[in-house]
């Protein structure tokens, strides 16, 4: 997405994170609280350019300006040796060509041997898009820069939090040939919420690594270690937005591009686009810059465990299903006498609909793993959901098919090749289902989105039917694998599928008091009816795993779908 900084006021948080461990874990914990509204004074000083900054809203606020005189900048008091960092920052508007706004942290001294992680934006003519430009140096040595246009080996010594304005006339804005017009000036940045509560302070001669690198530090907790697989999705979609990338560079290529992103390096994610106030929120979170979940970001959470017979009944097949770990978990078997299947005891108008699967492993060609949602008759006129694992032969991954069906109308499927082995162990496959919004996740990464956009018109299509919630194992041999050409193998048998999570948080069809598009159902509220910006940017990169799309499928018989003419952004 370009970025152009016009009135009114775009605002970018800064969040960072520096861990003192290694990448491991899976980064799950809730977000740390936002700052309070702290004055300037409180942790910051002015560095240079004093008369060019001015504090405002009883110095909850400083203004710093770049004129031909001279630059601005401030720092923190304090050096910290880990931590989670934030600003709200706000660029100079308009024609900025060579000017370089910043927030970073940097060591001392600031020259040859410093550690440093930067923020910086790159000013350009009127009507460009500022280019965000990150790097990162350690012992000195940076040459790692990544640039992005904005959609809306590791740092060790203690560093200040700064901020600044300064001329970059020499390489900000067309490698140096477009220089600071001073006519146009000066140049003011501005930057609020100054707190710092969350961070580890190290003073002159403290062993910084044990101190601050302690796991009884939030931020180096193990839920901070890594990426989610949504948030590593999201990543995958953000770099689209990469314009440059050291790592592309032959002659500056360090030791960690020869490893993929989060595995030990610092990486950078750019995080959920605010709306209202008109800011941008940028998070960043060094060692794999993470998205932190907050109140206002689209995240569904797992339902409690509850066991099996709460919720659901076997449907067919009932001598291969067997209840496990005190029936909060279900084994269900094909083999040549027969498949298996199980369906919720409840019918569902809207809901959130949640499930754990392990699908069956080895030599699985023709084997098809079902988690859905289905109307009652199921053939013919039935709206239907579908999460269907396409089984392969040994050494072949399986590929995740979804499909959506309106009135007993389907061929809309879709395939991907997802990140994981889903054969390996249980991962979580949910489906969110209001009057406006059709979502289907992975682990929390959105796969596939269908809007209700049937009230433009009556050649578009949305279940709308109460469903039941259903799984099973079954023979997909004429079609599932190879177009039909690898069939079971019965030899190979029998092929289980494990399920696990039988919690439904959905309303309930059948009670005559129960209004399923209520507002007043959390899922139906206004936070469940489109896409965050992040969410959407890990649907992007999850699509490039896309192996198969009804909408692009030039050999369709039918007619393609109305909803394909229009756009995917939510």
């Amino acid at each position: 997405m370009a970025f152009k900084v016009q009135p009114p006021w775009l605002l970018l948080r800064f969040i960072a994170i520096l861990l003192a461990s290694t990448v491991a874990t899976v980064f799950a914990a809730a977000a740390p609280p936002s700052p309070a509204t702290v004055p300037f004074d409180d942790n910051y000083v002015a560095l240079y350019g004093a008369d060019g900054y001015h504090l405002v809203n009883q110095g909850t606020q400083i203004s710093i300006t770049m004129d031909k005189s001279s630059g601005a900048a401030f720092y923190s008091k304090l050096a910290y040796g880990s931590g989670f960092f934030r600003m709200r920052v706000k660029v100079p508007a308009g024609y900025t060509a060579g000017v370089v706004t910043a927030y970073f942290l940097g060591s001392e001294p600031m020259g040859n041997v410093r550690d440093e992680v930067d923020f910086e934006f790159l000013g350009d003519k009127d009507d460009k898009p500022i280019t965000l430009q990150t790097n990162i140096f350690v012992n000195g040595i940076g040459g790692r820069e990544e640039r992005f246009h904005l959609w809306f080996v590791y740092p060790t010594k203690p560093m200040l939090a700064r901020g600044c304005v300064w001329d970059g006339s020499d390489w900000a804005t067309d490698f140096g040939k477009t220089k600071v017009n001073w006519t146009r000036g000066p140049f003011t940045g501005e930057f609020q919420g100054f707190a710092i509560g969350d961070e580890c302070a190290s003073a002159a001669g403290e062993d910084t690594a044990a101190k601050c690198g302690s796991p009884d530090l939030w931020w180096n907790g193990d839920g901070y270690r890594s990426l989610t697989a949504a948030q590593k999705a999201a990543y995958e979609g953000v770099r689209r937005n990469l314009t440059y990338n050291y790592c592309d560079h032959k002659s500056k290529r360090k030791p960690e591009c020869r490893i993929t992103e989060c595995s030990g390096h610092i990486s950078i994610y750019v995080g959920t686009i605010k709306t209202t106030p008109p800011w941008l929120l940028v998070h960043f979170i060094a060692i794999c810059m993470l998205l932190p979940r907050q109140a206002s970001v689209f995240v569904v959470a797992p339902p409690p465990a509850t066991v099996f017979d709460d919720n659901y009944m076997a449907a067919y097949g009932g001598d291969g299903y067997h209840l496990v770990n005190q029936g909060t978990q279900i084994s269900i078997t094909m083999d040549r006498n027969s498949g298996a299947a199980f369906n919720s005891k409840l019918t569902y108008g809207s809901g959130f609909f949640h499930m754990r699967i392990k699908v069956p492993d080895g030599y699985t060609a023709g084997v098809v793993t079902a988690y859905y949602l289905a109307s009652e008759p199921a053939r013919d006129v039935q709206d239907e959901v579908d999460f269907e694992f396409l089984g392969d032969k040994d050494g072949k991954p399986i590929t995740l098919q979804t499909n959506v069906f309106v009135n007993g109308d389907g061929d809309r499927e879709q395939r991907l090749r997802l990140w994981f082995d889903p054969a390996a162990d249980f991962h979580d496959y949910s489906i969110l289902w209001n009057p406006f919004l059709l979502v289907m996740f992975v682990d929390e990464t959105p796969v596939r989105v269908l809007r209700n956009l049937t009230s433009l018109g009556p050649e578009f299509a949305f279940p709308t039917k109460p469903m039941k919630a259903r799984g099973s194992v079954w023979d997909g041999s004429d079609w599932a694998t190879d177009g039909g050409r690898s069939k079971v193998d019965w030899g190979r048998g029998p092929f289980t599928a494990g399920f696990q999570g039988f919690a439904v948080d959905a309303c309930d069809a059948g009670d005559a008091a129960a209004k399923c598009g209520s507002p007043d159902l959390w899922w139906n509220g206004d936070g469940y009816r489109r896409l965050t910006a992040a969410q959407q940017a890990a649907y992007e990169g999850v699509k490039r795993n896309m192996t198969y799309d009804y909408c692009t499928d030039k050999s369709r018989k039918k007619p393609v779908p109305a909803e394909c003419s229009v756009t995917e952004a939510v």
